[in-house]
């Protein structure tokens, strides 16, 4: 059956569209390289997440009405017209650009993609699934992030950034590949929220995860601060810059042992396991 396929590519889809190659250097490119300013860098940064917040609304809407698949694939031709304008734009306002672009394409695949997969596996019967593939999805995903952010310094040390930059526009192609390879699920039921939180609601997990998700979440964006201002401040040159890579690689090293730990919890056992995954994302 087709809908089958959505399922098989759902793990290269994330990791193709992870953006990782240049996750631990782009800062230093735009800086230093490209000539930003620290303040606008952090500005249209800012602006891009409030972006990608604010159109998770009308970009669900649009995939409730016009479908999962279509939703992908928009967000995935986005993705790749954002990257190729920020290796390949000069100045400011087309690193703005650029940005915008990014947070839209990443609103467009927020949600669509776990309701495709939840409306393949339900069209097969198999909609149990569901939380153990999106756990295991986001734990490989984070592995591949950390492969792909050590290659990108790798490919600049060696052969320059515009390698990296390349490659990682390359990988958004084959998303957006994978995404026109994948097809609509004939009579998927629309839900009002993503399946992934209603079935977390349904099991009380939010009230259970309370305690820890908040600090998590300070955390987070704690390290988030001291990321930047730690690439802001790091040398441009290719050396440095794979030794950046190298720093990057082992926070997300720290976010793959949470995602795994929490991936292996099974129904019906304890939050234990889980609470400590959610510790370590946090912490990283």
């Amino acid at each position: 059956m087709g809908v089958a396929r959505n399922i098989r590519l759902y793990i290269p889809y994330h990791v193709l569209s992870l953006e990782g190659i240049c996750h631990g250097l782009y800062i230093v490119w735009l800086l230093q390289h490209k000539g930003l300013s620290p303040a606008f860098l952090a500005l249209v940064l800012a602006l891009g997440d409030l972006v990608l917040m604010v159109a998770h609304v009308p970009t669900g809407l649009l995939a409730d009405r016009l479908g999962r698949r279509w939703s992908l694939v928009v967000g995935s031709a986005v993705q790749v017209a954002g990257l190729a304008l920020m290796w390949l734009g000069s100045g400011p306002w087309a690193f703005a650009a650029s940005a915008l672009a990014i947070g839209v394409g990443d609103a467009f695949r927020g949600g669509a993609d776990e309701a495709l997969l939840y409306e393949s596996l339900a069209r097969l019967g198999r909609e149990a699934e569901f939380e153990r593939r999106v756990a295991r999805t986001g734990a490989w995903a984070q592995s591949a992030l950390v492969v792909q952010v050590l290659l990108g310094g790798a490919l600049v040390a060696r052969f320059g950034f515009d390698a990296a930059w390349a490659l990682e526009v390359a990988f958004a192609l084959g998303g957006l590949v994978l995404a026109l390879a994948m097809v609509e699920v004939p009579g998927a039921a629309i839900s009002g929220s993503k399946p992934e939180i209603q079935v977390a609601a349904r099991s009380g997990a939010f009230a259970r995860f309370v305690p820890i998700l908040v600090p998590a979440s300070v955390a987070g964006a704690l390290a988030g601060v001291a990321s930047y201002g730690v690439e802001a401040s790091w040398p441009g040159d290719p050396a440095a810059v794979a030794r950046l890579t190298w720093v990057v690689a082992l926070f997300m090293s720290a976010e793959a042992a949470g995602s795994f730990l929490a991936a292996r919890r099974r129904p019906g056992s304890s939050d234990g396991q889980t609470l400590c995954g959610l510790a370590a994302v946090g912490v990283a």
